[in-house]
């Protein structure tokens, strides 16, 4: 957990920073649980405070402008203070009163006779941070300060959210090279913006995101949401890029080169105590010394290009890998020859004269704005002309894409750290890295000249041992045979090696000359010993390859991980080729390449929003992901399908788990947004009837309503309320037993925003129209409407989800299934990507280019790594918020729907008050309902259910609604459910059949909920408030890419909830706003 960067420029300031920057850590922590993450707070390890040089920004003496910025028309007055540092202060005045005749001339302001100005502790020149304080003391008076960044680029500073008062001053701050800076007046924002716009009208410009609108009153309602953004230039995109549809058509022809490659390191103990589990700590056991490598290169062709590449041992093995793969990169480079002139014949000049469309994406040309040109294949040196297309943005997607993927498996979180710990001692110029970075320490990719460095865990999220299990021998292992033709050894690398980690201690360990004894490969991780059968694999792997040593046995397991690893993602590769025509090695991840891919299935344009950030931004304020509660914190069944527990004398009920099949696959295939995004007017409004509104409508429509619960539904709703919304729940607002457990477990007492289903009063809450109806069919009222968005909508998506769909249920492996449903899910991810969120990371070795980047206005934070590489994080000058995000949004509101209409509609009406809400989660719901026989009464609304996972003799089994998108199925497939204790979201257990449990504890290794932690324990959580640790070992680093085994002592269970109103029996609880 971090806090924000804190600039220091007083000694006597620093003790009050510090505590402040302790409080923003805390902020981290309490985000995270927010989020859903779990993480329970039990102690602080350390506080690490790193401290970089800041040269701060403040205005001086005068600096002549640059020239774009000197013509009078761009609304600037440049005060010409030569002789002092006051720029700031002349500023001011110039913005209270400006003189009519050349307002540049310093003297107009020597002699002040104007509004009366509080410059007290105020210091020259002024630096940006004094501007706060400047305020303060001239309630009357608001300060904006814009920056530069690189050489025509405007960004917002320092924003003043006052922007009530009489005076709005906004000033330009120049800096040089020399560290110098001078404040400038802007005398008209729309002049000094006018060039982001192309409209000739005066616009009312945002601050915070320089965005214009077309009043006054439109810029107000903006700022109510744009000013809980950070201040950031934002664009949307150009009207001639407005169109989003698929255009990267290299990536239908095979790329020609991918290296599979895999590392291996010793576990070096490091001698210490195991941490107490009744104390939280960490303690590092092992610290990962790089000590191997193997790599393959593919060719276009899908053979190898050479035979493996294999070494061991040496500090300096890492560097080797790398000098290698920069080898191997300029031989390949030479292979890949020159780029060839078009050749055509006289029959090709015919039909590229003739040819009125293009054989790409089929559309007319010419037409406005794209001309027709001549396409060529650049590696034929003869008949290499392949049609007529568009001069942009189709012939532009076939420009070749000459990076050489380096692909490891998992790499993100183990190969990727070792590499870039190492990467400063093998290259001075670290400009040839560039990074797509998840933080400072973690990468989505990353690339080093051609070399780009893909984790194919982002690909296929699953353990290659698994991955290797749903391969064809016959078809899939060609690149195995080539190595290995005899089909004895090939069968016995037909799975993930066995390998004795935690004894690979060091280099000795290499010249042993026979394979360790069993005991010698626990698991120190899963604190656990292999089987007698990988053993004997072990033996049989020994004996078969002729090992001598343990070095050769090294060199074998992790050529062979090399050689698994590129079988699997070859045959992934011609899995997306024969499916959908693309390769997926042109990607860094599922997500781009499942959007790809349905643009390319569907032939779908879709209208990107470029003319209103009211809009877009209305759409981000209705993204709203899933909801996660638990209401009935403790329930046990009572039912004679549990003869064990059975009581006839009390009331019969039973628990059931039920799931939605493929939610969002189900809800992208419904009409979701395309184009023609407007603003009703009122008169335009009042026309509608929601009532009448439908599902399947060519037309759509974005609400943002009051909504109102009457008291006498509360009841009724408390279970499940209808339209969740993000809520900071306030100390004051909570039980006392929940009050209780803060103290108790020393949690702090201000939480962060979570979404809620409460039954509160809901304020320009902003909504899709057929949730909406829903919501007003359940008794929610509207109060108000304040906007409505119109649009067009269509099933866009249907076909590509049918087609996902279609292909997982032929599937017979679990991973294959799993891996067609995320090809669904993965493109509901890509609609919701916030690219607010993007960051910049650079690596330097340079103190000037570092000092540089911490002045910058866009500096977030710094980390040092090994051999004198810094990583600076900062934010990006400027976003495009050039995303479908409109998809996503009402996707979101889709899956609410959907799980409100089974319950409402389907559940509810037939139990009433004898259903209730266990947990609930995005897609799922663990219900208690009193009844004689829920699985008979499951017959009456089979049709909503899909049972193909009940036992083919169970009366209810029917295979009618199989893998049906939306269908709900019970989770245990007919088995009771015998009971449930909840936690906190994400934080539940279930008592099966046979003394067995499911417990859910997110944030916490499988290994550790698996064996530390039993049903008992959540039910003791339950009934005397207990809490519970566990330890576990796992694999992190210390943020400076060193790798090390640590054990952990973590407190995984406490009964804190703050999502509802816990009761005093700690097992009901109430929806906020319950009457």
């Amino acid at each position: 957990m971090r806090c924000s960067p804190i600039i220091t420029l007083r000694e006597e300031e620093l003790e009050e920073q510090i505590k402040g920057a302790i409080l923003g850590v805390l902020n981290s922590y309490e985000f995270s649980s927010g989020e859903g993450s779990q993480i329970l707070f039990g102690y602080v390890e350390k506080l690490e405070v790193r401290v970089g040089r800041y040269c701060p920004l403040r205005g001086s003496s005068y600096l002549p402008l640059p020239k774009w910025l000197q013509h009078p028309a761009k609304g600037l007055i440049n005060i010409q203070n030569y002789d002092d540092d006051k720029c700031f202060m002349y500023c001011v005045m110039a913005g209270i009163q400006l003189p009519v005749n050349k307002p540049e001339r310093v003297s107009h302001y020597k002699n002040w006779t104007g509004v009366s100005l509080n410059f007290s502790g105020i210091k020259f020149p002024v630096e940006l941070n004094q501007i706060s304080k400047f305020e303060k003391q001239n309630k009357n008076i608001a300060v904006t300060v814009f920056g530069l960044e690189g050489e025509r680029e405007i960004v917002p500073l320092r924003i003043s959210k006052e922007c009530d008062r009489i005076y709005h001053i906004r000033m330009l701050l120049m800096t040089t090279e020399d560290d110098e800076s001078h404040y400038v007046f802007i005398k008209n924002v729309h002049h000094f913006l006018g060039h982001l716009s192309k409209q000739k009208r005066t616009l009312y410009w945002c601050d915070n995101c320089l965005t214009p609108t077309e009043s006054a009153e439109r810029r107000k309602i903006h700022q109510e949401l744009c000013f809980k953004n950070e201040a950031q230039a934002v664009r949307l995109p150009h009207a001639k890029d407005k169109i989003m549809r698929f255009t990267n058509w290299a990536h239908c022809e095979r790329h020609d080169y991918c290296i599979y490659a895999d590392t291996e390191a010793l576990l070096v103990p490091v001698h210490t105590a195991f941490p107490d589990p009744a104390i939280a700590s960490t303690t590092k056991t092992q610290v990962h010394q790089p000590c191997g490598y193997a790599y393959v290169i593919v060719k276009q062709d899908g053979h190898l290009l050479k035979p493996p590449v294999v070494e061991r041992g040496g500090n300096d093995i890492m560097e080797r890998f790398l000098l290698n793969l920069k080898k191997e990169e300029s031989e390949i480079e030479e292979l890949r020859g020159e780029d060839y002139p078009i050749d055509m014949s006289p029959e090709d000049e015919l039909a590229f004269a003739q040819a009125t469309h293009c054989y790409l994406c089929k559309e007319s040309l010419p037409r406005e704005g794209v001309k027709k040109v001549r396409d060529h294949n650049h590696k034929l040196s003869e008949k290499n002309y392949r049609g007529a297309a568009c001069s942009a943005p189709c012939n532009l997607g076939l420009r070749e894409k000459r990076f050489i993927n380096v692909i490891i498996h998992n790499s993100g979180k183990y190969d990727t750290h070792a590499i870039i710990s190492c990467i400063g001692r093998v290259t001075s110029d670290l400009s040839e890295i560039t990074l797509i970075p998840r933080t400072k320490e973690r990468y989505i990719s990353f690339s080093w000249g051609k070399l780009r460095f893909l984790d194919s865990y982002n690909f296929l999220s699953s353990s290659l041992d698994s991955l290797v299990r749903d391969l064809t021998f016959e078809t899939d292992f060609e690149i195995l045979k080539e190595v290995f033709p005899e089909e004895e050894k090939q069968k016995l690398l037909l799975r993930k090696g066995v390998y004795p980690y935690s004894h690979m201690q060091s280099v000795e360990v290499f010249e042993e000359k026979s394979l360790p004894s069993k005991d010698k490969f626990w698991n120190d991780l899963s604190e656990e010993h292999i089987s007698d059968e990988d053993y004997l694999h072990a033996q049989k792997v020994w004996e078969t390859f002729e090992c001598k040593t343990m070095g050769e046995f090294h060199d074998l397991y992790v050529k062979s991980d090399s050689l698994i690893l590129a079988c699997v993602f070859e045959a992934y590769r011609r899995m997306t080729m024969k499916n959908f025509n693309l390769d997926v090695a042109y990607y860094y991840s599922s997500p781009g390449f499942a959007w790809d891919a349905a643009l390319l299935y569907t032939g779908e344009k879709l209208e990107l929003i470029s003319d209103s950030m009211e809009i877009f931004m209305m759409w981000e304020k209705a993204t709203r992901g899933g909801i996660c509660t638990i209401n009935e914190r403790y329930a046990e069944c009572n039912n004679p399908y549990v003869p064990e527990t059975y009581d006839a004398s009390k009331e019969r009920n039973y628990l059931v788990y039920f799931d939605a099949v493929n939610l969002y696959g189900k809800c992208l295939s419904q009409s979701l947004p395309t184009s023609g995004f407007s603003l009703l007017s009122e008169e335009e409004i009042k026309k509608i009837d929601i009532s009448k509104l439908e599902e399947g409508d060519s037309i759509g429509y974005l609400f943002e309503v009051d909504l109102l619960c009457p008291d006498h539904l509360h009841d009724y709703l408390n279970d499940f309320p209808p339209a969740p919304v993000h809520k900071t729940v306030k100390y004051v607002e909570l039980s006392k037993l929940q009050k209780k457990m803060i103290r108790l477990y020393g949690l702090p007492k201000r939480s962060t925003k979570k979404l809620i289903p409460t039954l509160e009063r809901k304020e320009k809450y902003i909504v899709y129209s057929a949730t909406l109806k829903l919501y007003l069919s359940l008794g929610l009222k509207i109060e108000k409407i304040h906007r409505v968005v119109k649009f067009n909508q269509k099933p866009w998506l249907e076909k590509y989800i049918r087609f996902n769909t279609e292909q997982r249920q032929k599937c017979t492996s679990e991973f294959q299934k799993s891996m067609w449903k995320l090809l669904n899910n993965s493109v509901f991810g890509k609609t919701i990507e916030s690219v607010r969120k993007r960051r910049n990371v650079y690596l330097t070795k340079s103190t000037q280019k570092f000092l540089k980047h911490v002045k910058s206005p866009l500096f977030h934070s710094f980390e040092m790594f090994d051999n004198d590489v810094v990583a600076v994080e900062k934010r990006k000058a400027c976003i495009v918020l050039n995303r479908p995000l409109y998809s996503g949004a009402v996707c979101l509101d889709l899956a609410k729907e959907h799980m409100f209409k089974f319950y409402y509609n389907i559940i509810k009406p037939r139990y009433g008050e004898n259903v209730r809400t266990c947990v609930h989660d995005t897609d799922s719901y663990i219900l208690s309902i009193k009844t004689d026989d829920l699985y008979k009464d499951m017959e009456a609304f089979k049709d909503e259910l899909d049972l193909s996972n009940y036992k083919k003799d169970h009366f209810l089994y029917s295979s009618k609604n199989a893998r049906v998108l939306g269908k709900f199925k019970d989770e245990l497939g007919g088995d009771p459910l015998c009971g449930v204790v909840g936690l906190a979201p994400k934080l539940y257990c279930l008592k099966l059949l046979g003394d067995k449990h499911k417990s859910v504890a997110k944030g916490v290794p499988r290994s550790a909920v698996r064996t530390q932690i039993s049903y008992v324990d959540y039910k003791n959580c339950i009934e005397s408030l207990n809490s519970k640790s566990v330890t576990y070992g796992k694999i992190g680093t210390d943020q400076k890419h060193h790798l090390f085994t640590t054990f952990s002592s973590r407190r995984a269970l406490q009964c804190f909830d703050n999502k509802r109103y816990i009761l005093s029996s700690n097992v009901e609880t109430l929806a906020f706003g319950h009457y």
